[in-house]
């Protein structure tokens, strides 16, 4: 694009990650508990549902169609998804600007909680 090969910062972070933040999430299934590092730019991750139901785990702030009114609002979302469905089972959504997102469903409990630095590189 434009004779650049990569859109983006000099560090070679993608432009839509130089505004992610880092969230610690505590995730308890039917697998057991875990805590993962993760961001809120799409983040996923593999759970286990009731009766060992495959789900997924998605943390993502986005503009979202508004609650009140038209146009578009940015929302900090976790959602639950059955693998490859785009429409999600359960949404948790808050103001893009919270420090914390919980979701209890289908013998999930997922928390997210914002950290103050990231623990591992974003990019390549």
């Amino acid at each position: 694009m434009a004779g650049h090969t990569f859109v983006g910062r000099d560090d070679r972070t993608h432009l839509r990650l130089s505004r992610a933040h880092p969230f610690s999430c505590r995730v308890r299934d039917t697998a057991g508990e875990r805590r993962l590092e993760g961001h809120d730019r799409g983040f996923r991750v593999s759970v286990t549902g009731t009766g060992g139901k495959p789900l997924e785990l998605m943390l993502l702030k986005a503009e979202l169609p508004a609650n009140t009114g038209p146009g578009l609002a940015e929302r900090l979302r976790l959602s639950l998804h059955a693998p490859r469905q785009a429409r999600p089972a359960t949404v948790a959504e808050v103001a893009a600007t919270a420090d914390r997102i919980e979701l209890r469903s289908d013998g999930v409990e997922a928390a997210c909680v914002r950290s103050g630095a990231f623990t591992m590189p974003m990019g390549p």
